[in-house]
């Protein structure tokens, strides 16, 4: 069977190229082997790199044997434990000694910064009593008649480092305003006098909204660190008190557990005019768009800010004057 063949041949041809071959790259014969010990090869042979060898004899089947020292390894290497309470409890003391357990609650670092240094006018009144000489009757209950379209930017306020997401007017009267950023700070500011009049901070992260209560004495927060300062658990994305006079214990904060309402990404707050004949909002480009409500046209496109302009406020005693934010 192995003999040369006599017959003429190919000198061209290597040792290889002149061998016995069944089929036309090499020789090839036919073994029964079940499905179950041929995949058990194969994925031998792919993680540790032999096989069984149909061509060994008996003595060197032994030889085959020694390889299960690789399995009983592997069946002894232990496996990878996920930590207990206890012991994450160790890590954060070693890390922190004032920090005992990841369970317990973080202190409360709230605290405003008085920005002016006076808070009190000639009579004793604080900032919250009603100005009488800003040429606006701030204490009626309805607002102008007729109202018009803003044509240009009087003052810009400063004093965040970030991102300014929120305003809010004081209620009724409008004389100084809420603002809320994404340097986790809340500041309250005058509306005429232009000047900010404390700075609220306790946050750990962005302000995503604030809003006051009917009388304007205390007004809530929400943040992206997970708190309304009165336990909430999931991340509120905007909060608002009930707006009946026997129910201002009662607000409703939406979560991004999409238990009441959900918005991805941000969305640009509208707002009416007193005599509600026009619509304002802003966009991505931070303009603010005047529309006129009944015959839905834009008046006019007013560039209020290099970024997006995300919230926009009508004061509720002026005839044009806008606050916006971005």
């Amino acid at each position: 069977m192995y003999a040369p063949v006599f017959s003429p041949t190919n000198p061209n041809l290597t040792q290889q190229q002149r061998s016995f071959k069944k089929v036309l790259n090499g020789y090839a014969e036919s073994i029964t082997l079940s499905d179950f010990q041929f995949e058990n090869q194969r994925r031998t042979f792919d993680s540790f790199g032999y096989a069984v060898d149909s061509s060994v004899g008996e003595d060197d089947i032994p030889q085959m044997e020694e390889q299960k020292e690789i399995d009983e390894y592997l069946a002894k290497k232990p496996k990878a434990k996920r930590p207990t309470l206890e012991n994450r409890n160790a890590l954060v003391s070693a890390r922190d000694p004032e920090s005992t357990t990841l369970n317990e609650e973080p202190e409360d670092s709230s605290s405003t910064t008085l920005e002016i240094k006076d808070p009190y006018d000639y009579q004793g009144r604080s900032c919250l009593h009603m100005p009488q000489d800003v040429g606006v009757n701030l204490r009626s209950e309805h607002g102008p008649q007729q109202c018009f379209i803003s044509k240009q930017c009087i003052h810009i306020y400063k004093g965040h480092i970030k991102a300014v997401q929120n305003i809010h007017y004081f209620p009724v009267s409008a004389h100084f305003f809420l603002t809320c950023s994404m340097d986790s700070k809340v500041k309250v500011r005058f509306y005429n006098e232009r000047r900010c009049i404390r700075t609220y901070a306790g946050h750990r992260q962005a302000v995503r909204d604030v809003n006051f209560y009917n009388t304007g004495t205390e007004f809530l927060s929400v943040s992206y660190d997970n708190m309304v300062k009165y336990s909430m658990r999931k991340i509120p994305y905007c909060v608002s008190f009930n707006s009946s006079e026997h129910k201002q214990h009662l607000f409703i904060c939406g979560m991004s557990d999409k238990k009441i309402f959900c918005v991805s990404g941000y969305a640009c707050s509208l707002d009416f005019s007193p005599d509600m004949s026009y619509v304002i909002n802003g966009d991505a480009d931070g303009r603010l768009i005047n529309w006129n409500w009944k015959t839905t046209r834009i008046f006019e496109r007013i560039k209020a800010h290099d970024d997006i302009c995300i919230d926009a406020k009508w004061h509720w005693h002026e005839k044009s004057r806008v606050l916006t934010a971005g």
